[in-house]
């Protein structure tokens, strides 16, 4: 949803397609926290709430202590991943670009991943390792992307490098994993790092010279 009301701010039209589950959908709240450009297209998962995920916030110093996931990260009924799979190779072609952003809660599979990487005009990728996927979502299962923008322990874990100077993690062993041109890695209050063919390494500061609250603030 932040994703799509961001890039909403740019564009015409944005489509949100999403996973909701058939209880406890929360579509209402879904809904009205859309901007008036974003048009909801929901996924239901038979048997299951929408991932909630809440977070235990210590309010003195604004920093979470704990994350509790309500969620079904197990593999969608065939019939229901048709239905995603059938929609995303009938409509990508008609989008300007696709974004993805891939908490790995089990929406995507390796047959969309294909269907993706082949047939979106422009792809853009944010695949998140988090404490629910325990590092099984790397952004390496994608093979190829138009941009990339992930944060550093993500891409050592996609390379399996821990020691290395991040510059040579991306521009080494990333992009021989992935055929991508394009690469931002956030570094948290350093900023992030820019990696484009052909272009020297260039880093973007932080823009905030004073952190208030972090939880929820990724890419």
């Amino acid at each position: 949803i932040a994703t799509a009301n961001l890039v909403a701010q740019f564009c015409g039209q944005v489509d949100l397609v999403t996973l909701l589950g058939e209880r406890e959908s929360n579509e209402d709240f879904i809904r009205s926290s859309l901007g008036p450009n974003v048009n909801l297209i929901p996924f239901y998962r038979e048997g299951a709430q929408t991932t909630v995920k809440s977070r235990l916030v210590d309010p003195g110093y604004v920093k979470k202590l704990i994350e509790v996931a309500y969620l079904d990260d197990s593999a969608l009924p065939s019939n229901t991943q048709r239905q995603i799979n059938d929609w995303a190779a009938r409509s990508l072609g008609n989008y300007d670009f696709a974004i993805i952003n891939d908490f790995g809660h089990g929406m995507i599979d390796d047959s969309l991943v294909e269907i993706l990487c082949e047939k979106a005009r422009f792809l853009a990728i944010n695949a998140q390792t988090n404490s629910a996927n325990r590092g099984f979502n790397l952004v390496t299962r994608y093979p190829k992307a138009d941009f990339v923008c992930i944060d550093e322990p993500e891409a050592r874990l996609a390379v399996a490098d821990r020691n290395s100077p991040i510059e040579y993690v991306v521009s080494s062993k990333l992009r021989k994993r992935m055929k991508c041109s394009n690469f931002i890695i956030t570094h948290g209050k350093l900023g992030c790092l820019v990696f484009t063919a052909d272009e020297p390494v260039n880093r973007i500061p932080a823009l905030l010279d004073e952190v208030i609250d972090t939880i929820g603030a990724g890419e």
